[in-house]
């Protein structure tokens, strides 16, 4: 890495360009206002990063896990502050706690790092098991945060039989076993010698004074020395344990080798998401795990006539560390600035004033067009995604949708910790605020929502029975299939709460099995309507409803003589539950605050879009798979039937497909890692909606779509063999009109770029009642290169479109007067129901139907409380219009 890429790095790894609306607000420089000297990041009228020394400053923060603002630790549950130390709470390999604000810069110059720590582990004494520095961390991108998940770096430090090292290389003398207890003084020193660097490491008694060992080495390349600095400790034991390990104090870096970069500071309020619904403002802020014992409470304030006023304060959930807001009557006509404040305590009692600042934007009310990014499946294969923050940024979006798997199990690496249920807590806090490290710059102006999906629940996959446990198995695999939650309620319950409190009340509050919390609910934005169900908590476990001779393991049927194409799925089998559908056949009609489109948000489409090998029995050998070059069509693949998608069980699918073409609802979803636009088709190919499942953010599960084509199969015009009609493995009719499947990019690393990664842009046209669909590439800029999206895409769809069902009539022509946009609902008389609702964007409409009725036609504006009825209406052969006063 040259010099001029980490400045860069450093620069905009930590500015994230802002969303402009009407206040651009720097949050990060607002907490640093407070919490360190809020220096610039270079000297006026030089090209030179500031050269500042580091002091910790432990010894004046109360006890408490988080480690501060300026540092990060690799885990969270592994350090923690105590009596004024920073302790490692567990002896295991690897933990580090990271510098934020300096970094070593390519410059051949000095630099020293020192600290005081004792090793409280002794049970080792040997090499291997060691305490230190950690330096030149360098990650799989030129950015700190990179450095941190995937860094390499030079190890430096004192083992636990007290020789001394540098890299490989080992003193002879050593630290006594008395002296690594009571505490020693280790201190690093670089020095530049030609295009290399001299370390000398010595060790000394625990005031500095009397040296006790030393060692050098003169040859150490320059590059080895650009990067993060980390205090590490690093026991190599099979299974860690819960054995302090070692502690710190007054841990200093100096030298013009450093580059000083204070707006990298994190927390202590990580990144706040909020939505506004029928004028309530809904904002959560996530804050760091400080100490709550003197201040219980954040508060929410916002700026009017250039003067902050708090309009609300809450008590920050003891666990979650989240700040919950609620304010009613919000008035949604023009942007407001908003900040999030907590008042951090220190060791003697005195508070620090902390704020995270960002913009509540106007509601897009009176815009003919409402744009939304949609994001899923965030493997941090590409963390800290800077790439997809730029670009995305760049479409001005009105509002985001997050669509489950905000992380994956092994993002910011170690797995996954499940118990005991703080420790699985604070496990969790750390995947969660690395999530919004990433993307927080996104939602700090946009109002948002978040789903979580199975893996945002320590799930590979995820049947949740209604809320129920899963069994006590002895495998993770029988626990899963069993159906139910593996985590315990309390963990589910605050995982909910930390990426949906800001979300608009739920349709029915009233919680599951276990005490479960639920979140499905209505957002209405902007004359959007979006219906946000949970598509895994209701779910039946395929295990419990196939008969035992299909042999199923993790949603797939290993008995390949089992046809659940012909197996009668029982009444009892759920998909979305009797209350979720309860909840859609309201929403689905209920067409109030000016709504122009319905919209179902979901985890994962009601199809199966995927092929694998003929003969593979489930998708473990995915990620293996061959990436094929751009053109090349992949033979010998088959439709699966993967039960872990909406795609089972195939009558509920129907079901839900059917109900929402009902209000001709446009669906958006995640979870595939495959990019799609299909409509969906209940009696007939293409008599449904349309959905778009979003492509994944870091794709660890490239999946794929190469159907085998019949020499007559018709595929859309101008387009591959895999688009046109097909039947998933679950026999659901499906119309396929894009697909971006993986292939190679020739950009590195390969295992980001050619796993179609990205995000999606779903632009309403209020006025001709359009909707397009965009798919961008990760690494494209949409403004320098407008064309840059993956084949097959913008894909329009028409609103009607999303109920294409073929019509064996019409009703009379309408013509409506005395509403502007009158919301139109056709009944069937005989079976009471209805046909279809919709809001038109036109005063005369010919209503199509589907037999010869009677029929109610109902004529209406909610909002206004205006309705016109009329029954009895048939299909003739000659029809005079009927005019409709309302």
């Amino acid at each position: 890495m040259n010099r001029r890429k980490l400045l860069k790095a450093i620069t905009l790894g930590a500015f994230a360009p802002n969303i402009v609306l009407e206040a651009k607000t720097k949050a990060a420089q607002n907490n640093l206002s407070q919490l360190s000297s809020p220096e610039p990041e270079m000297e006026a009228g030089k090209s030179e990063l500031i050269s500042k020394p580091y002091r910790s400053d432990w010894q004046n923060m109360p006890d408490r896990i988080w480690t501060g603002e300026e540092l990060w630790a690799q885990r969270l549950q592994d350090w923690g502050i105590q009596k004024g130390e920073l302790a490692c709470l567990l002896s295991g390999p690897n933990r580090t706690v990271h510098l934020l604000t300096h970094q070593l810069i390519e410059k051949q110059a000095a630099f020293t790092t020192n600290v005081n720590l004792k090793i409280l582990n002794t049970a080792h004494p040997k090499k291997g098991h060691f305490v230190g520095f950690k330096v030149g961390i360098k990650g799989n991108f030129p950015d700190y945060r990179s450095a941190i998940i995937t860094g390499k770096g030079l190890n430096v430090g004192v083992n636990t039989d007290g020789s001394l090292f540098i890299g490989q290389a080992v003193s002879t003398g050593v630290v006594s076993l008395p002296n690594l207890q009571e505490g020693i003084f280790l201190k690093l020193t670089a020095t530049p010698a030609g295009n290399q660097f001299i370390l000398e490491l010595t060790a000394s008694g625990n005031n500095g004074k009397k040296q006790l060992v030393t060692i050098k080495n003169e040859n150490i390349p320059a590059d080895s020395l650009v990067g993060n600095i980390a205090l590490i400790s690093h026991f190599e034991l099979e299974t860690p344990v819960d054995t302090p390990s070692a502690s710190f104090n007054n841990w200093q870096v100096t030298g013009d080798k450093l580059a000083y970069a204070p707006q990298q500071v994190y927390g202590p309020i990580y990144f706040a998401q909020y939505t506004v619904n029928h004028n309530i403002l809904k904002l959560s802020a996530q804050l760091a795990p400080v100490n709550l014992t003197s201040q219980k409470k954040a508060s929410l304030e916002v700026k009017r006539d250039d003067n902050w006023e708090k309009i609300a304060e809450v008590i920050i959930h003891p666990k979650a560390r989240v700040a919950a807001f609620r304010v009613e009557n919000w008035q949604t006509q023009r942007a407001v600035p908003y900040r999030v404040r907590y008042d951090l305590s220190s060791r003697n009692g005195k508070a620090m004033p902390c704020y995270y600042e960002g913009t509540i934007a106007a509601e897009p009310t009176q815009k003919d067009q409402v744009k939304a990014l949609t994001f899923s499946c965030n493997g941090d294969l590409g963390f800290p995604d800077t790439d997809i923050v730029e670009n995305a940024q760049k479409h001005q979006a009105d509002l985001i949708l997050f669509l489950g798997d905000q992380f994956y199990e092994r993002n910011g690496d170690f797995g996954i910790q499940t118990a005991p249920l703080d420790k699985a807590i604070l496990d969790y806090l750390r995947k969660w605020v690395q999530f919004g490290w990433s993307y927080r710059e996104l939602f700090r102006h946009i109002p948002s929502a978040c789903l979580p999906d199975d893996h945002d629940m320590y799930h590979g996959n995820i049947w949740g029975s209604g809320g129920r446990a899963a069994i006590n198995a002895a495998t993770k695999n029988d626990r899963q299939d069993s159906g139910g939650y593996q985590m315990p309620p309390e963990w589910v319950n605050l995982a909910q709460l930390c990426q949906t409190s800001h979300m608009p009340d739920p349709f029915d509050a009233t919680p599951v099995l276990q005490n479960i919390s639920v979140y499905y609910t209505h957002w209405q934005y902007g004359g959007i309507s979006f219906g946000i169900i949970e598509d895994r908590k209701f779910k039946s476990a395929p295990k419990e409803i196939l008969p035992a001779m299909a042999n199923v393991r993790n949603g797939y049927a290993q008995n390949q003589t089992f046809d659940i194409q012909q197996f009668k799925e029982p009444a009892t089998v759920q998909l979305l539950g009797d209350r979720q559908l309860a909840f859609l056949k309201s929403w689905t009609q209920d067409w109030s605050k000016n709504t122009q489109f319905k919209v179902l948000v979901s985890a994962t489409p009601f199809m199966c879009l995927q092929t694998l090998p003929k003969g593979t029995l489930n998708d473990s050998v995915t990620g293996k798979l061959e990436i094929p070059e751009p053109g090349q069509y992949i033979a010998g693949d088959f439709p699966t039937r993967d039960m872990d998608t909406d795609g089972w069980p195939h009558n509920r699918r129907d079901e839900v497909v059917k109900l929402l073409r009902q209000s001709y609802t446009f669906h958006i979803a995640g979870d595939q890692h495959l990019p799609s636009v299909v409509q969906y088709g209940e009696d007939n190919h293409g008599d449904s909606g349309f959905v778009f499942a979003a492509p994944a953010l870091g794709n660890i599960f490239p999946r794929r779509w190469w159907p085998p084509v019949s020499a007559d199969h018709q595929h859309l015009p101008g387009q591959p063999a895999y688009t046109g009609n097909f039947t998933d493995g679950f026999n659901n009719k499906i119309t396929v009109h894009a697909v971006a499947n993986p292939h190679k990019t020739n950009k590195e690393p390969a295992i980001v770029y050619d796993r179609v990664t990205g995000y999606g842009v779903v632009t309403f046209n209020k006025q001709n009642r359009d909707i397009v669909v965009e798919c961008w590439p990760r690494f494209v800029d949409p403004l320098q290169n407008p064309k840059g999206q993956y084949l097959g895409w913008p894909v329009t769809i028409q609103q009607q479109q999303n109920y294409n069902r073929k019509e064996t009539g019409f009703l009379p022509l309408l013509k409506i007067e005395g509403l502007t946009n009158p919301v139109l609902e056709i009944i069937h008389e005989k079976t009471n129901t209805p046909e279809y609702t919709i809001r038109l964007n036109t005063s005369t409409f010919k209503p199509k139907v589907f037999g010869e009725g009677p029929y109610t036609i109902v004529v209406s504006d909610p909002d206004l409380q205006k309705k016109k009825v009329l029954k009895g209406i048939v299909v003739k052969n000659t029809q005079e219009p009927i005019v409709i006063t309302v």
